[in-house]
């Protein structure tokens, strides 16, 4: 069955679960790095904005073909 409030219930739960990622994502390397915990958090940094870039480009292809 498909609703609005179920609809609106998805993307606060999607929201929900990205931040309480964040952290975890953000301190595991650091603490496995041990040296290395600037170059770790870059990485991180990095990683998460190469996902954002890739996936507005991959929507945009996916609009250009029609397919939106």
């Amino acid at each position: 069955m498909h609703t609005k409030p179920g609809a609106v219930l998805a993307v606060f739960v999607f929201g929900i679960t990205g931040s309480v990622l964040v952290p975890i994502l953000q301190t595991r390397p650091m603490d496995v790095a041990c040296e290395g915990q600037s170059l770790a958090a870059a990485l991180n940094h990095s990683t998460l904005n190469l996902a954002n870039a890739l996936g507005a480009w991959i929507g945009g292809l996916v609009l250009d073909r029609g397919l939106g």
